[in-house]
């Protein structure tokens, strides 16, 4: 006989023995995953009803004489007239750092005119030329992922065709969940958020900034501005799961959130609901232990069977039950018997 088959044999009589004298089994404790976000991630808002630009929140810099005015609730953002050759911008830049996962979301209020370039965008602090962002060009949206952190796979600046008129109010969120980044856009029709491009070979691990602002794009530029509102960024912990940002949990983790006092899974992306990733075991029937019974619905549902509703035999989310089922499920026993 295999020495695989005696072991299993061996820790199932266990089980048996254990579930037969009604003596618990109680999980043994596994830690969700560290948190890849250090504190230098600092969420914060701005709903810019202050007189004057707040400083502890935001930078202003332009390289053609631009300037930036808060009132009526929001904050405007302007470029004079010039003929340099040279792109010419005004922007602030948010002073408090993102590192790791962080979502981050801005009202384009409107502009002066239809072919206003005005742009939101992460950069890495590190290296400026890394990051990615949303830009209304010439009265579209565009999005590119830029920098050496990214290529050889950078597929550059792309445009969507959906236009946006000078008047015309939306929003743009951007994300960062491990690799993998996303770019939304809500035109406040009710709708709520659409993914307008996702990228997932997003490797650069810098601290970086969120900026947004108006520049020029040709040799003969008039006077341009845009008015923007209500910023906010916030920081995920490594161990959120599901929502709109769609993260996966690690090897090991499924997605759970709770709903009418029941634990249930979700698979991440499926529902704009958060959950938290949770360690897999053998518990199938959530009751906080493991013995003969989750084996006996492991075996039931493998061959066909049915069982209640609440039991989670693909313990890994897979959409099979299959015998890497079975192995998390003996890995917590050996766990707890060795």
């Amino acid at each position: 006989m295999k020495k695989s088959v005696i072991v299993v044999s061996i820790i199932l009589t266990l089980v048996f023995w254990l579930s037969f004298n009604h003596t618990k089994v109680i999980l043994a404790q596994v830690a969700t995953p560290t948190p890849t976000a250090p504190p230098i991630c600092t969420p914060f808002t701005d709903d810019f009803t202050a007189t004057t630009l707040n400083s502890s929140n935001w930078t202003f810099f332009s390289n053609g004489l631009g300037t930036n005015a808060v009132g009526n609730g929001n904050v405007t953002v302007s470029l004079p007239t010039t003929t340099e050759v040279t792109a010419k911008q005004s922007q602030l830049a948010a002073n408090k750092m993102l590192k790791g996962d962080f979502s981050a979301e801005l009202t384009f209020v409107s502009r002066d005119a239809t072919n206003t370039y005005e742009y939101m965008q992460y950069n890495t602090a590190a290296n400026s030329i890394n990051g990615f962002g949303i830009r209304l060009l010439n009265g579209s949206l565009n999005t590119e992922v830029y920098g050496a952190a990214v290529n050889p796979n950078n597929p550059g600046a792309q445009n969507h065709n959906v236009v946006i008129a000078k008047d015309k109010a939306f929003k743009i969120r951007l994300e960062r969940v491990g690799n993998s980044v996303k770019m939304y856009y809500d035109l406040l029709d009710g709708q709520g958020y659409k993914l307008l491009r996702s990228f997932d070979t997003f490797t650069n691990t810098d601290a970086g900034y969120i900026l947004f602002g108006v520049q020029h794009t040709g040799p003969v530029n008039l006077a341009i501005s845009g008015t923007f509102d209500n910023y906010t960024q916030t920081c995920v912990a490594a161990n959120v799961c599901g929502g709109i940002a769609g993260r996966i949990c690690p090897t090991g983790f499924a997605c759970r959130y709770k709903t009418s006092g029941t634990d249930v899974y979700v698979t991440p992306g499926s529902a704009d609901m958060q959950g938290v990733c949770t360690a897999i075991t053998g518990d199938l029937d959530g009751d906080g232990a493991i013995n003969f019974r989750d084996y006996f619905y492991y075996v039931t549902v493998k061959s066909g069977g049915a069982v209640p509703g609440a039991i989670f035999a693909d313990l890994n989310k897979d959409g099979k039950v299959d015998n890497l089922d079975l192995a998390y499920m003996l890995k917590s026993l050996l766990a707890i018997l060795i």
